[in-house]
């Protein structure tokens, strides 16, 4: 069994107006919606199918890319961290040779 799903949460997380919803559910299953109406799987593809296509992309190469671009920031800013500690222990043990 499908939990219920009502038209004001879908339009929420698809970022959309409720009454764009209702409308587009109206073109396409004959019926009268309010925003607090619980939506059956048949209504919830329709919905699902049209913002899927609507919001295609080409491609997930800049996705990628991107995750790639902060992975290389991370390994850049942990070698620098470690070049810094090993100065650190550098000075700290020049200082103590100095002082003995």
């Amino acid at each position: 069994m499908i939990e219920k799903y009502r038209l004001h949460e879908v339009a929420k997380d698809l970022g959309v107006a409720s009454k764009e919803v209702v409308d587009l559910l109206a073109e396409r299953i004959p019926g009268e919606r309010k925003s607090m109406t619980a939506l059956n799987e048949q209504e919830l593809s329709v919905v699902l199918n049209h913002y899927t296509n609507q919001n295609q992309v080409e491609s997930f190469d800049e996705y990628f890319a991107a995750g790639e671009a902060k992975k290389q920031a991370a390994k850049e800013a942990a070698r620098k961290a470690a070049e810094q500690a090993r100065a650190a222990a550098q000075e700290a043990a020049r200082k103590t040779a100095e002082e003995a």
